[in-house]
């Protein structure tokens, strides 16, 4: 999820938790960070290391931490004044680092200690985003205003893909992790997509109006066929068969008039039937029968918009929600009820949402002024028995023990 943050400092945030509700121990400024105000486009977790994080800088290149964003220190060497777009840890434990301006793609090796440059990749427009495959070596970059380049040899070295059909202007990519052939382009002029891993791409916008421009997309995680697409100007689209036609959600399918611009789309791993959709308007809109019809959860008070929707891994009634200029909300049923999430910071300008999938779970929130935002959340003893349906005195004992 890419966000852009102009920052001072990184912040940490200590949070207790005792049943349902939250007290806010206080806020810690972390260190590393330049003082100047400098843009953050991007943050990553490494998911074999939790507590191993990245930051993309705009003119900085990388920071790094490694004790889950208290400390920071500049992870740039054989960089000069790159402004670092996005990136992705691969399986291998290889850092592939994105890049604006047309600085093109690095590589490290080692954890961020020394990056060095891409070999063959020609461009001076901005990664915007990269989807990797089942295959480790083969990557796809989508670039804004050039169209899609790939590598076949883990990062070092790319070639652009067939580019007289696809449209240049690549806002997102969308790929299976399952599949090597399989890639969406959500474009400035609909989808395109490749099944034979780039060497030709087809535009599959049958139902969707020409220059439509997509800004956000979603796999469905049990079926590559399930793709759904955000616009900026016409709601929502799904297709159910790989792109071959797409069916068009509206405001006569429950959506609001004025949410024609969909920001974020979340499917939950846990029940591909459940997807929730964010607006620009402030609003999300929840489906819990595959797309078929979607419900307005109107207990979401915000008129700001909703950049980022994170659903719990274990606990699928645990939802946050950032928004750009009300913070983040917390709902542990499903969307029907929300809080506030905000504690005592100040800034409410949330581009994006993250979490490390652990027990508890450290979340963290890209803003608008306070740089990056820590907190670990761990999951109430009413919502953990309601989610098994049962009271563990064990289990309750445990989650007591940690307050």
């Amino acid at each position: 999820v890419s966000c852009r943050i102009s920052l001072a400092h990184v912040w940490c945030l200590v949070v207790h938790r005792a049943a349902a509700c939250a007290r806010w121990v206080g806020w810690l400024t972390a260190t590393g960070i330049p003082d100047s105000c400098v843009a953050i486009n991007y943050c990553v977790i490494n998911s074999a290391q939790r507590s191993e994080m990245y930051l993309c800088t705009e003119g900085k290149g990388v920071y790094k931490s490694i004790d889950s964003g208290l400390t920071w220190q500049s992870s740039s060497n054989g960089m000069l004044g790159i402004a670092a777009r996005t990136l992705q840890v691969l399986n291998n434990g290889t850092l592939l680092l994105g890049t604006e301006f047309g600085d093109g793609i690095w590589l490290s090796t080692n954890h961020g200690s020394v990056w060095t440059k891409a070999e063959s990749l020609s461009t001076a427009n901005t990664i915007s985003s990269f989807a990797l495959t089942n295959n480790s070596a083969i990557i796809f970059a989508g670039v804004y205003g050039t169209g899609v380049y790939k590598s076949t040899d883990g990062g070092h070295r790319w070639k652009i893909t067939d580019s007289t059909v696809l449209n240049h202007f690549v806002r997102t990519l969308a790929s299976n992790i399952n599949a090597t052939n399989l890639i969406y382009a959500g474009t400035g002029n609909g989808v395109f997509k490749t099944t034979n891993s780039g060497t030709s791409w087809v535009a599959v916008n049958n139902g969707i109006p020409s220059l439509t421009s997509i800004r956000s997309m979603a796999i469905d995680p049990t079926n590559a066929n399930i793709v759904y697409a955000g616009t900026d100007s016409n709601y929502l689209y799904k297709t159910t068969n790989g792109g071959t036609s797409w069916t068009h959600y509206t405001n006569a399918n429950g959506f609001l008039i004025q949410d024609k611009f969909i920001r974020s789309i979340t499917v939950d791993n846990n029940s591909s039937t459940t997807i929730y959709v964010g607006s620009d308007s402030g609003r999300i809109y929840k489906s819990t029968n595959g797309g078929t019809s979607f419900s307005l959860l109107t207990q979401l008070l915000t008129a700001n918009s909703v950049r980022s929707i994170l659903i719990h891994p274990s606990y699928p009634n645990i939802l946050f929600v950032g928004t750009f200029g009300s913070g983040i909300f917390l709902s542990t049923n499903g969307g029907t009820d929300w809080n506030s999430y905000n504690g005592d910071t100040t800034d409410q300008d949330i581009y994006s949402l993250e979490s490390d999938n652990a027990n508890p779970m450290n979340l963290y929130a890209g803003t608008g002024s306070s740089g990056v935002l820590h907190t670990t959340y761990t999951v109430p003893v009413s919502v953990y028995d309601i989610h098994n349906n049962t009271r563990s005195e064990e289990h309750t004992s445990e989650l007591q023990s940690r307050f």
